[in-house]
């Protein structure tokens, strides 16, 4: 969240960093509420980081090749982990 949030503040203010936070927050336990079985509980934040993640990559992404390796590479390892 710090990382994320700090990018994504960089960019978008403080206002943004907020609205990104609530929207993907609620977008990601809407999704898990859709998809999941009826038993099955989803709260946190966890979606919400994520969707820091994705506008912060979103954010910085550009045809630079170099930030599209570094995009990928470390897009690879999110994937792996």
């Amino acid at each position: 969240l710090y990382m994320f949030g700090k990018l994504v503040e960089e960019e978008e203010g403080g206002f943004g960093l907020w609205a990104s936070y609530i929207v993907t927050g609620v977008g990601a336990n809407l999704l898990s509420w859709l998809l999941l079985p009826g038993n099955v509980v989803s709260i946190g934040a966890s979606g919400a980081v994520f969707g820091l993640f994705a506008i912060s990559v979103l954010v910085k992404l550009s045809w630079d090749w170099r930030k599209l390796l570094e995009v990928l590479v470390l897009g690879q390892f999110v994937v792996n982990k």
